[in-house]
């Protein structure tokens, strides 16, 4: 398959595809209407040339994508119909015909050109709709963003970069933001407004709840910081799947992923009872750190996030910046999609039994990669805060004690109460970084096919053996080590 359709993690935007109905079931002014006509006259055109390149999955990518942009046209929908039917046709054929070379880089550079044409054109439906309609004007800010971020349709829409949210607004919506304001429900709310608001749902007989197409944040918190929260897991979530869904199949739940955030201690421990009961209350009582999943055999388990977190003493310190919510939040939402994605294939009657190594793994990993709003970039720090003061990252860890690192085989042996030491947690984050990235990425599929399966409770005692026939550990082992020693840690 031609990877024709890019899904960057650019920006913060969500699309809200039943806006986008409303929207369309209603006639649109004159610019917006010739504008979205053009965009589905270019999306026509590029599927039809790849289609005709015999590209059908490709074809098939751009027809969704323009749903996505376009989800009540009827062209659109009519030539998805045949272009399904044509990818039938084409899979019962004993020998499938591939695209040529030459026509793979021709339909590269017109996707290129297509998606700029459409990007711009969004732009002027935005610019059009941003006075009479701010919830379009919204949306197709958004598609540019998320979809087909040009720097010329991001020039035409005149974009001011909002932190907060990794997100761009308008310079209306950046002066209002700056000014405690907030844009919610489609309603500008000035600062006095969202103040009471926020008052109003101080208690969790009456909490924010707030939610883009797969995650909710319930919690008595400000909405700016239930909107800075939903911004970095829906970026956050983005990235993931990005990033290992070309190996790892992964769907999303039938619902929302709850993210409950607390401000303070003990309203961590109620909210846990409340979702899990008494005996579940007392295990997040006794949790360091500012967050945690509460993973069961059930669906839809939630991620937990508090302001109020505890340090290795016991003792309860105050998250005063966001950034120190960032490595916590990446960490557990990781294990809630790679947990929750899971779960439409997963054995549902057990945990896991072995390789519990590789859960942690993976969560630690991805917790130290950062987000600038337009691309993450994997950190390397020689220390991390804990609490009030401060231990080694785990990538400074192994390198600083490369001779004593345990034996591939004895770790990835351990049992889940073997395991639990800070130790432990360091070593698999490091072993997660090798085996993705390191000896130019050679273990990468048979990895993340180890996560899949583990994640889908499928998990058996040969399972490394499986997933990479033929590598010894002991050779593994001395790549490891020379990997570790050559980490460029940060600073």
């Amino acid at each position: 398959m031609t990877p024709l359709r890019s899904l960057p993690a650019l920006f913060l935007a969500l699309l809200l595809l039943a806006p986008a109905n409303r929207a369309l079931a209603t006639p649109l002014p004159k610019v917006e209407r010739y504008a979205l006509k053009s965009v589905e006259q270019e999306l026509l055109k590029l599927v039809r040339y790849a289609a005709r390149g015999k590209d059908l999955e490709a074809a098939m990518d751009e027809l969704e994508l323009g749903l996505e942009v376009l989800p009540e046209s009827k062209r659109l929908q009519s030539e998805k119909r045949k272009l399904a039917k044509k990818i039938a046709r084409a899979s019962k054929r004993s020998k499938k015909v591939e695209p040529k070379s030459s026509f793979l880089e021709k339909l590269a550079a017109k996707r290129v050109e297509a998606h700029e044409e459409i990007a711009l054109e969004l732009a002027k439906a935005a610019v059009a709709a941003e006075e009479s309609a701010p919830e379009r004007y919204r949306r197709y800010r958004d598609l540019v963003q998320v979809r087909f971020p040009t720097q010329a349709a991001l020039a035409a829409l005149d974009l001011v970069y909002f932190a907060d949210y990794y997100s761009w607004v308008s310079k209306r919506e950046a002066e209002l933001l700056a000014s405690g304001g907030e844009v919610h429900q489609g309603k500008s709310l000035d600062a006095a407004t969202v103040a009471r608001l926020d008052r109003e749902h101080s208690t969790w007989s009456n909490p924010w709840v707030i939610s883009d197409e797969v995650h909710e944040v319930r919690t008595t918190v400000s909405l700016r910081q239930a909107k800075q929260i939903l911004a970095y897991v829906g970026a956050y979530r983005r990235y993931f799947l990005e990033r290992f869904g070309d190996v790892w199949e992964l769907k999303a739940p039938k619902g929302k992923l709850p993210v409950i955030v607390t401000e303070t201690q003990r309203d961590l421990v109620e909210q846990t009872r409340a979702a899990a009961g008494g005996m579940a209350a007392a295990q997040a009582g006794q949790i360091q750190g500012a967050a945690y999943y509460l993973q069961s055999t059930g669906a839809l388990n939630p991620c937990f996030v508090t302001y109020e977190p505890k340090e290795a003493t016991g003792r309860t310190f105050k998250i005063e910046r966001f950034e120190q919510l960032q490595i916590p939040l990446a960490h557990e939402v990781t294990h809630q999609i790679a947990f929750e994605y899971s779960k439409f294939d997963a054995d549902a009657t057990r945990q896991i039994h072995h390789h519990f190594w590789a859960v942690e793994a993976i969560a630690n990993y991805m917790g130290y990669h950062s987000f600038d709003g337009k691309r993450w970039t994997l950190t390397r720090p020689r220390t991390i805060p804990m609490g009030q003061g401060f231990i080694e990252g785990p990538f400074a860890h192994c390198k600083n004690h490369v001779e004593s690192l345990p034996s591939l085989e004895r770790f990835m042996g351990l049992s889940h109460d073997e395991f639990m030491s800070v130790e432990n947690y360091h070593v698999a984050a490091t072993l997660a970084y090798f085996l993705l990235e390191g000896e130019q990425g050679k273990y990468r599929a048979g990895f993340v096919d180890l996560l899949q399966r583990v994640h889908r409770i499928k998990d058996r005692d040969d399972l490394f053996q499986t997933c990479f026939p033929g590598v010894e550990r002991g050779a593994l082992q001395q790549e490891w080590l020379r990997f570790v020693r050559g980490i460029p840690l940060d600073g």
